[in-house]
């Protein structure tokens, strides 16, 4: 009754009624399966067939030649300009079948097994495959392969010579370190992979290609060593990715989204990266990285909490200094999510908890100033986010100029306007300290939205307010899962042995287990390995 009323009184209606069959039809809904076309025996369907797909695609090239003397057997090549690499396809494929079949002795193969001839003797190449569908060549051609049709040949021979330019190999800009290898993913998929292969150079390093979406048709390389990854999370991680039915993936955040256990949470629950060790050492630890081809960053699954806010450097420093460092940064945690909201809780509902001096301080300096101290905070704070996204924005040779100075101007401004207070600058500016330590910025993210929401709980209810939402959010964070296993873990459930590699760092002749429950192969070294003086 609903659907036909708004038709009634909607004139340009837009409801649709829902036909079954259109849904089970729609592409991004369920996939269907697509009647293949064959390559021909004839060479002038196949080009007819070619043109009539890459019409309006003014950089395919369609080249015809004849191979061998006269009169030679009819081909052409079909490739897309700017995908390949013109100088080697020449050299390997356009020479050898039209200059070199021009010889005698050739042309006498040729006459009696042209094809086999072509295939083994004439074409250099290391990555030669035979397609026999049309739309498998064409996907080829727009990956950047080049397509060979030959006449009374009902398949096209695929060659490999991709010439595009990408990114070079980089330091990222997101995850700097001082100590420790300072390359980084780039957007082309096979360099990516050769990264990682250069860091385990093993067999055991598994690499499963698919291609994803209907009509970007994107590269998706899912990475993991056998023997050590867990069966159960390997396979819930091929059954997530396969299920993935979409038009265009364009970036890893396509994939987090759509393979992630918690649709509407709002903390990461895949970690991510763009460093090639990192994702080594996370493989070797049991777990898996998937890689998107045009993404610079790897996803790495399952993740936990704790790992946010692990840095790379840390496992190349002593072990003393990197545990002191994650104490900071578990530190600067609190200082984060909790100070402004404490701030304005105590001052406005419990200031019998200030000593004196300093709660006479907070008054004078507060005197004059026309907002409550919550306005005050949230504003300030609000503030400090624009600007640091203005900053991120901007162009880099200003940008950090700019964060810096308009805060300093805009702190400065408010304070002699009689705006604001000097304690709530200060506090606005541990805090954006504080969360800067944070290695993640997928975590960062989340952090500074649950500040906002505790200060107005902070402001609402005080301290009892900030404990309850510290409770719920405990709970909330207990009961997630990355890919069947515990997002607190090893805190929650407690795995003693497993807090070798979390909140500090213990040394590496200490490192004897994987984390219990993500890898399959616990061990990772045998014992008796700790250093010490030569004995005589």
């Amino acid at each position: 009754m609903v659907i036909p009323l708004l038709k009634k009184l909607w004139p340009f209606s837009f409801i649709k009624k829902f036909n079954k069959n259109e849904i089970l039809n729609d592409g991004l809904q369920g996939k269907i399966p697509e009647v293949q076309t064959s390559v021909s025996k004839s060479l002038q369907k196949n080009l007819n067939y070619v043109n009539t797909v890459m019409k309006n695609c003014q950089d395919a090239i369609v080249r015809p030649f004849k191979i061998g003397k006269k009169p030679g057997i009819p081909a052409f090549v079909v490739f897309l300009d700017g995908l390949v690499d013109r100088e080697l396809l020449e050299k390997s494929v356009m020479i050898p079948l039209m200059v070199k079949s021009q010889e005698e002795n050739i042309n006498h193969f040729l006459k009696n097994n042209a094809f086999d001839y072509i295939e083994n003797h004439l074409l250099a190449s290391t990555d030669l495959k035979k397609i026999s569908e049309m739309e498998r060549v064409i996907q080829s051609v727009c990956s950047g392969s080049t397509a060979i049709f030959i006449d009374g040949l009902n398949k096209a021979l695929i060659v490999d010579y991709e010439g595009y330019n990408f990114r070079n190999v980089e330091e990222p800009e997101v995850e700097p370190v001082i100590r420790g290898p300072r390359e980084g993913f780039t957007e082309a998929l096979r360099v990516n992979n050769a990264l990682i292969r250069r860091k385990i150079k093993s067999p055991k390093l598994k690499a499963e290609f698919l291609e994803i979406g209907s009509i970007t048709k994107t590269q998706v390389g899912l990475f993991y060593i056998d023997g050590v990854v867990n069966n159960k999370i390997l396979e819930e991680a091929r059954k997530r990715i396969s299920r993935i039915n979409i038009d265009g993936i364009l970036d890893t955040n396509y994939i987090d989204e759509l393979i992630r256990d918690a649709p509407l949470c709002p903390f990461p629950l895949i970690h991510r990266t763009e460093k090639p060790d990192v994702v080594a050492a996370e493989l070797l630890s049991g777990k898996l990285a998937i890689l998107v081809d045009g993404s610079p960053s790897a996803l790495i699954v399952p993740a936990v909490f704790t790992e946010f806010f692990i840095s790379s450097e840390d496992y190349y420093l002593i072990f003393i200094f990197s545990s002191f460092t994650r104490w900071i940064r578990f530190l600067s945690l609190l200082i984060a999510v909790f100070l402004p909201a404490l701030y304005v809780a105590v001052t406005t509902y419990h200031q019998e908890m200030i000593p004196t001096p300093l709660a006479i301080s907070i008054a004078a300096t507060r005197e004059g100033v026309p907002f409550p101290t919550f306005v005050e905070a949230a504003l300030m704070g609000l503030v400090f986010e624009i600007l640091r996204e203005a900053g991120t924005r901007m162009p880099r040779t200003i940008g950090q100029a700019v964060s810096i100075v308009g805060t300093l101007i805009i702190g400065d401004a408010a304070v002699s306007a009689g705006l604001t207070s000097p304690p709530t600058i200060i506090i606005t500016a541990l805090t954006g300290l504080a969360i800067f330590t944070i290695p993640a910025p997928e975590m960062v993210i989340t952090l500074v939205i649950i500040r906002f929401l505790l200060l107005i709980l902070g402001a609402v209810m005080g301290l009892m307010g900030i404990m309850l939402a510290t409770l719920i959010l405990l709970s909330y964070l207990a009961s997630l899962r990355s890919f069947g296993v515990p997002y607190l873990s090893p805190l929650g459930p407690l795995k003693p042995r497993d807090l070798q590699d979390s909140i500090v760092r213990v040394p590496w002749w200490m490192m004897r287990w994987r984390p219990h429950l993500i890898g399959s192969k616990s061990k990772r070294q045998p014992f008796g390995q700790k250093p010490g003086p030569h004995k005589r």
